[in-house]
């Protein structure tokens, strides 16, 4: 049976509340709001594919990043019947840190935005996009 390794990393900087970094999908992949999200490559680390995907979904690189680490990990059977083993990270970026979706080389969101937890959360098709972000509000209450 195939199986497929992704990463997601929550995107967030500190003003005086956190900040989330959501990104609405193009029309034809469903115009829906995500994290960071992205399969791992062939021989590559669960790390190293979040920092990459991170820098081609936004062109936040790792110099940009205060803080990162990985939350949780969870499977799930996706639309194809293929089981999925996803890691969720975290990156606390620097403020100020500009977002740039258009160099995707394959271009997967139409507009992003910056917001409250509360917001990104209800703005989530995917409950475990929600709960990256809660999680990451819970370490910040740590």
């Amino acid at each position: 049976m195939d199986r497929i390794r992704k990463v997601q990393v929550v995107v967030y900087t500190m003003i005086k509340e956190p900040q989330f970094l959501v990104l609405r999908r193009i029309p034809s992949k469903g115009s829906i709001w995500q994290n960071v999200t992205g399969a791992i490559e062939d021989g590559e680390t669960l790390e190293n594919a979040a920092y990459r995907e991170l820098e081609e979904e936004t062109g936040i690189g790792r110099d940009k990043i205060l803080e990162f680490g990985q939350l949780f990990s969870f499977e799930y059977r996706d639309a194809r019947d293929m089981e999925v083993e996803e890691t969720v990270f975290f990156a606390k970026i620097k403020e100020g840190t500009p977002v740039d979706i258009t160099k995707n080389v394959y271009p997967e969101h139409e507009t992003f935005k910056w917001c409250s937890d509360r917001e990104a959360i209800e703005l989530m098709k995917w409950k475990t996009n929600s709960r990256a972000i809660e999680a990451v509000m819970e370490n910040l209450k740590k």
